[in-house]
């Protein structure tokens, strides 16, 4: 074999055994870049853009690591959701359509503190639905995760699910909110409202639920990284120093 056939041949084995990795580390460098340059931007002029950002970042994150394996999204939505629990919605939905200003945007920000309260209770309740107890488990413990590179004290990791609890609980609230308001605007028009277009709430739960538990997964892998980062700065200049 000549000198020539022998270098494709290695180029070959290595693209092989090593590619995978390479795609896996490269990635990951274009996530903490990122990351660090959006974070850097809030930093120096914090902004609504700037937090769009971020976010943005992070969903870029979810989906970078989801396609390298990194990340896997182990619950699917379910097809169908129990008779009784869209039936009991629609009926809170109802009730609460009847509150709703009628005017103005439907947002849980701008709602009267009662809608507001009742929004909350009854995504309170969605949560709680058996249907979507296996995602929220996965959700709580990659927070859990997430929570621990930071802090091992239990009341931090308490703290912590709480706060994500209720940034989960208001985006349901929102996704009821509208629907609530679509009855409303419905039953003004004299028309009839589909209860069929209630599961839509459920399912707006289901993505809410897994959209936060990708992401938490993505700051937990960006935030390992960075500490390994951190640790492999740490050792050269000790061993600059002589340490």
């Amino acid at each position: 074999m000549s000198k020539d056939e022998l270098r494709k041949a290695r180029q070959a084995v290595s693209k092989e055994v090593y590619g995978p990795l390479r795609t896996q580390i490269t990635t990951e460098k274009t996530i903490m870049r990122d990351l660090i340059v959006a974070e850097a931007r809030d930093t120096i002029r914090p902004s609504e853009k700037t937090a769009d950002r971020v976010e943005q970042t992070l969903e870029k994150a979810e989906r970078e690591l989801v396609a390298t394996g990194r990340l896997e999204k182990d619950v699917l939505a379910p097809t169908s959701w129990p008779a009784i629990d869209v039936a009991e919605l629609n009926d809170k939905l109802t009730a609460l359509s009847q509150k709703m200003p009628g005017k103005g945007r439907a947002a849980l920000a701008f709602m009267p503190e009662e809608v507001k309260r009742e929004a909350r209770d009854i995504a309170d309740w969605v949560l709680s639905r058996p249907s979507l107890a296996k995602v929220r488990h996965q959700w709580e413990q990659s927070v859990d995760d997430l929570t621990s590179l930071y802090s091992s004290q239990p009341k931090r990791l308490q703290e912590a699910r709480e706060k994500a609890y209720e940034d989960l609980r208001d985006r349901v609230a929102q996704s009821v909110i509208q629907r609530a308001g679509d009855m409303d605007r419905t039953a003004k028009l004299g028309q009839l409202h589909v209860r069929q277009n209630v599961k839509s709430v459920f399912q707006s739960a289901f993505q809410a639920i897994q959209g936060e538990h990708l992401k938490a997964q993505a700051q937990a892998e960006v935030a390992k990284r960075r500490a390994v980062q951190q640790r492999a700065a740490e050792q050269r200049r000790d061993n600059e120093r002589g340490w």
